[in-house]
């Protein structure tokens, strides 16, 4: 909780009512407008604090529409993200995979982070799922998981392959895509779930509860605004 002495501009808004009214919703207007904008800048600091950003378009995603009308009881401002998956990030979503073998996660290992949790980077560009090439293999019936997983290792070695997709097996193997370097598989990409719970992180609100603390000091500055610009006495 904050509070606001809003005296002085419960004073600057007295006598712009009485000496120019018609005034008095440019005041208000362009306040709302400064809000709003200060929530978005607010917003992209919070983004580039709380998210691994690839780029700069998460951040410019944060669009403002500014309030035109003068009639004051119609007057709002909006701030927000055009991307729906910013709205997942501050409301919390479950995101369900489309494949059979469930949604792609990234693992630390594909950031170069190996055991680091939670991962802080973004995979590097050749681990990244839309650039990993899978060699489409037929299946055949083996005696063991064992003897599958053998086999399967062979074969890729054999062709080049750098990634394999491995599913489940008794020697500890989980679902995913693996990266072979040598004699060593490093998981990249883990597969198998159905779903994904995305927590919130809320990013909007708390930049809206930050720019609010600055609506008087923006209020009175446009009230302040006006009655100089109308030459009222005084100011």
């Amino acid at each position: 909780m904050f509070k606001i002495d809003t005296t002085d501009t419960e004073e600057l808004e007295k006598d712009l009512k009485a000496f120019k009214k018609a005034a008095l919703p440019f005041a208000t207007k362009t306040t709302l407008n400064d809000l709003a904008w200060t929530a978005r800048r607010i917003s992209q600091k919070q983004i580039s604090r709380k998210f691994i950003e690839r780029n700069k378009w998460t951040g410019r995603s944060v669009m403002v529409n500014t309030t035109r009308t003068l009639k004051i009881n119609n007057q709002f401002s909006e701030v927000g993200s055009t991307q729906d998956y910013m709205r997942q990030q501050e409301e919390g979503a479950t995101q369900r995979g489309t494949g059979t073998q469930g949604k792609a996660i990234p693992t630390s290992a594909s950031a170069g982070q190996k055991g680091a949790i939670p991962r802080t980077k973004v995979p590097i560009k050749t681990n990244r799922i839309q650039n990993i090439m899978l060699r489409r293999r037929l299946k055949k019936a083996r005696s063991s998981k064992k003897q599958n997983l053998l086999v399967t290792l062979k074969m890729a070695k054999e062709k080049g392959d750098r990634y394999v997709f491995l599913k489940r097996s008794v020697h500890s193997v989980k679902t995913g895509i693996y990266r072979i370097n040598r004699n060593k598989l490093t998981m990249v990409q883990g597969l198998g779930k159905k779903t994904i719970r995305i927590n919130p992180t809320p990013w909007l609100q708390p930049s809206s509860n930050l720019a609010a603390r600055k609506s008087d000091e923006l209020y009175r500055k446009n009230l302040l605004f006006q009655l100089r610009r109308h030459r009222i006495l005084g100011y």
